[in-house]
């Protein structure tokens, strides 16, 4: 007997994937969230581009979870359609979809939805979601992001700054990137003013070496380096 929520992999291999599916499809109208969700995990199990219809028939589902799991599945693939309704979860009430929406979102809607991506990185009240979305910005490699990659570095969340955008701004690093970092170094925050020195210093060269050194004057020890 197959278990409700096993692997299905073996039956697309074994030529299955007609009945796996009409079966995952049922699972998805069941009463009971949480067969919807173990539905949605194993249609993402199945790494098959005959499970996109039924992975964006779930994004509507009145469960956050499913709605969330079945948006971060759909990022595996490229399909016509599959950006549109994920855009639309941008602006859903649960955080952890809008999270999972605009990380799927980086990796298949291509520099159409930067404009959303920034706006999410800049503005969304949940710190998930804009520690998705700045680290988002390093699978665009859409260079008009790297303002606000730079801006996050001032962003309230410790993930947001030390993580994502610090990881942003490495995969978009171009010559612009010591001017703009010397622009924040006299950030209010000494957070954002360390890690403004740590990324000048990884710079060839002496271009960031007079914010460098007037950084050695710094209120704050770890600015300073000490």
């Amino acid at each position: 007997m197959l278990c409700l929520f096993a692997p299905l992999d073996g039956l697309v291999q074994a030529g299955e994937t007609t009945p796996a599916l009409e079966r995952l499809a049922r699972w998805l109208k069941s009463d009971d969230p949480v067969v919807r969700v173990g539905a949605v995990k194993d249609l993402g199990g199945m790494e098959n581009p005959a499970v996109v219809p039924l992975l964006l028939s779930a994004l509507p589902d009145p469960g956050p979870l499913v709605r969330g799991q079945a948006a971060w599945v759909l990022g595996r693939y490229t399909q016509p359609g599959i950006a549109p309704a994920l855009q639309r979860l941008l602006t859903d009430d649960n955080d952890r979809v809008r999270a999972a929406a605009v990380w799927s979102l980086c990796s298949v809607g291509g520099h159409a939805i930067t404009p959303d991506v920034i706006r999410l990185a800049r503005s969304d009240p949940s710190n998930n979601v804009r520690f998705r979305a700045v680290w988002g910005f390093a699978k665009l490699r859409d260079p008009s992001t790297l303002p606000a990659a730079i801006e996050a570095l001032g962003d309230k969340s410790a993930a947001v700054r030390e993580r994502a955008a610090v990881n942003a701004i490495g995969a978009l690093a171009d010559d612009s990137v010591p001017r703009r970092l010397a622009a924040l170094a006299n950030h209010p925050a000494p957070e954002t003013r360390r890690l403004v020195m740590y990324l000048l210093a990884r710079y060839p060269g002496d271009v960031g070496v007079p914010t460098l050194r007037a950084a050695l004057q710094d209120s704050q020890p770890n600015v300073r380096g000490e």
